[in-house]
C-alpha cells in the first residue's frame, strides 16, 4: 500500500488527504490499528464466522466494517477513486512505477487470434484515460463479501496476495471506448 501511494502521489504530484489514505490502509491493508479494531465487537460482532476469518485474515475491512469503524470514510475512499480515475487509468496502463516519460506505455495491445474469441484491439492509453474519465459513475463497491472490490470503468481492484492489484477487462474497455469494437 506504501508503495501505491508513494507512487500514485510521485507520478502525479498529488497529495492524498490524509483521511483518505487511512481508508486505503484499512479497505486494502496495512492499517497499524487492524487488529484493535477487528478485535472490536461493535465494529465485527455481527460477522460471521466465515467473514471474521476473511478480515482477520487478510488485516483488512471490508466497505460495510469500514461503515461500522466510521461511516465517512467509505464514501471519501470512493469519492477519491472517482475524483482520480483517469489517473489511476494512466497509472495502470501507462505510467505505473516509471518514473521516466520514455518508459511510458502510449498503447495497449490485446491479441487473441486461437478459438472462438478472436481480437486483435490497440488502445492508446490515452483514450483509455479519457474514456475512464467520462466513466465515473463506473466506480462503485463490489457487492460480495460486504464489499471487497472498487469496481472501475475498464476492470476492478482488490487486496490480494498483499498487494493491491488492479484487474482490467477487455469488455469493459468494449464498454466504455464503443468504437473500439
Amino acid at each position: 500500500m506504501d508503495r501505491f501511494i508513494d507512487g500514485f502521489e510521485a507520478q502525479y504530484g498529488k497529495k492524498i488527504p490524509g483521511d483518505v489514505k487511512e481508508a486505503l490502509y484499512l479497505f486494502f491493508y496495512g492499517h497499524p490499528r487492524i487488529d484493535e479494531i477487528l478485535n472490536n465487537p461493535v465494529i465485527t460482532g455481527s460477522l460471521s464466522d466465515r467473514e471474521l476469518q476473511y478480515v482477520t485474515k487478510r488485516h483488512r475491512l471490508t466497505k460495510s466494517l469500514l461503515e461500522k469503524y466510521n461511516s465517512s470514510l467509505p464514501t471519501l475512499l470512493l469519492d477519491w477513486f472517482k475524483d482520480n480515475i483517469g489517473d489511476l487509468a494512466d497509472f495502470c496502463f501507462s505510467r505505473g512505477l516509471a518514473r521516466d516519460k520514455e518508459n511510458w506505455a502510449d498503447f495497449v495491445w490485446y491479441i487473441n487470434l486461437l478459438g472462438e474469441d478472436d481480437f486483435d484491439e490497440i488502445y492508446a492509453t490515452s483514450d483509455i484515460r479519457n474514456a475512464s474519465d467520462k466513466s465515473k459513475d463506473l466506480v462503485f463497491y463490489g457487492d460480495r463479501g460486504g464489499g471487497t472490490t472498487i469496481q472501475l470503468p475498464f476492470g476492478f481492484v482488490q487486496w490480494h496476495l498483499f498487494q493491491i492489484q488492479f484487474h482490467h477487462g477487455l469488455g469493459k474497455l468494449y464498454e466504455i471506448i464503443p468504437d473500439s469494437k
